[in-house]
């Protein structure tokens, strides 16, 4: 750094090998850099209006706010999202994200209040047609847009905590029992795609995960695979149930010459028509198999239910789904054995029997 002038408050700097000038101030204790300007003049208007802004703060006790609209906004959300989410939920969350910036436009978001996001909301449920879910989810969006604002000064408030949301229906948790699974694997007439199904409601996969996996991943001497690229961007291990090894093992024995360059997928093919093509064919599946509305991600949520059903702890199906948050798991909670309920009360029956038999030889 060179030439730097400095004020009670702030300062104006040249960077080396870099033109025009550049302005640095603390407020509440942090430091603020900013592009001041192409000479020094401007750069001395900004400084003193950020100076004005900080002092109005302190004084009447309001955050002083840039006027960014949400289209200018847009680029710095789409790139918080791609650091912290999977491709495929950033792919769903940018189709949302445009959506809310065509409605809103060039409006500042220190202009938009939680009446203008009920009336967006709204429109949403009641002009569009869309389900309390699918406004639900604009509705986190706007959210996590708002807290995002807050913190880089874009906005004082995050106005979405004024906004209404609507319960949610909730959805039964589906069981595909060991027949379920086979009659789809029977009726999707391309055996790859059929082992697709079988791996998928054997292993709990996402689909992204299982697109994403590579011949690598797959240990058949072990009888597990390794899932590196997951939805919370944790490795896991997967154990493999009889069906799936041997699944796997057919898809071995037809495997093709090695990739000259790139990765050695294990469904290549519909890794390159993408996931949606993935998921319109399992509906066309499903329907044929008769199970009308069954949509892929059932098949995690089988998985996840026939380990409840065989009586598998909580705890060790959450670690075989890679679930982050116990609430995720505990909706199979009710898929108990038979007669489990019953075995729980007579071991509390028995155990209290044994301590009140202990209590009175003691006496």
């Amino acid at each position: 750094m060179a030439r730097r002038s400095r004020s009670t408050f702030g300062r104006i700097y040249r960077r080396k090998g870099r033109p025009g000038y550049y302005i640095r101030v603390r407020i509440h204790g942090k430091e603020v850099t900013r592009w001041g300007g192409p000479d020094r003049k401007t750069a001395a208007e900004l400084l003193a209006d950020l100076l004005r802004k900080t002092a109005r703060e302190d004084l009447l006790g309001e955050r002083a706010v840039s006027a960014v609209t949400f289209a200018e906004f847009e680029p710095v959300l789409e790139q918080h999202f791609r650091a912290r989410h999977s491709p495929t939920t950033v792919a769903s969350e940018l189709g949302r994200l445009r959506r809310i910036v065509a409605w809103f436009g060039d409006t500042p978001l220190m202009d938009i209040g939680a009446g203008e996001l009920q009336g967006f909301v709204t429109a949403l449920r009641n002009e569009e047609g869309f389900s309390v879910a699918s406004t639900n989810r604009y509705a986190s969006l706007l959210s996590v847009a708002f807290k995002l604002a807050v913190q880089k000064g874009f906005a004082r408030t995050n106005p979405v905590q004024g906004v209404e949301r609507q319960k949610e229906a909730e959805r039964p948790v589906p069981y595909l029992s060991g027949d379920d699974i086979g009659r789809l694997v029977a009726r999707a007439q391309d055996e790859r795609f059929g082992a697709l199904i079988r791996v998928l409601a054997d292993t709990g996969l996402r689909r992204a995960e299982a697109l994403a996996l590579e011949w690598r991943d797959v240990d058949l001497g072990r009888g597990c695979l390794l899932v590196r690229k997951s939805k919370n961007r944790r490795t896991r291990q997967i154990e493999l149930s009889k069906r799936a090894t041997e699944t796997f093992r057919w898809l071995q024995e037809g495997r093709g010459p090695l990739p000259l360059r790139g990765v050695d997928l294990v469904w290549h093919e519909w890794r390159e028509k993408g996931p949606q093509a993935v998921s319109s064919r399992f509906g066309t599946v499903a329907r044929r198999a008769g199970f009308e509305g069954l949509r892929l991600h059932d098949l995690r949520h089988g998985f996840c239910s026939r380990l409840a059903q065989a009586g598998v702890p909580l705890a060790t199906i959450a670690a075989l789904a890679g679930h982050t948050t116990w609430m995720t798991t505990q909706r199979y909670a009710s898929h108990v054995p038979e007669g489990a309920t019953r075995a729980a009360i007579r071991q509390m029956d028995t155990n209290e029997r044994e301590a009140d038999e202990r209590a009175k030889q003691g006496s």
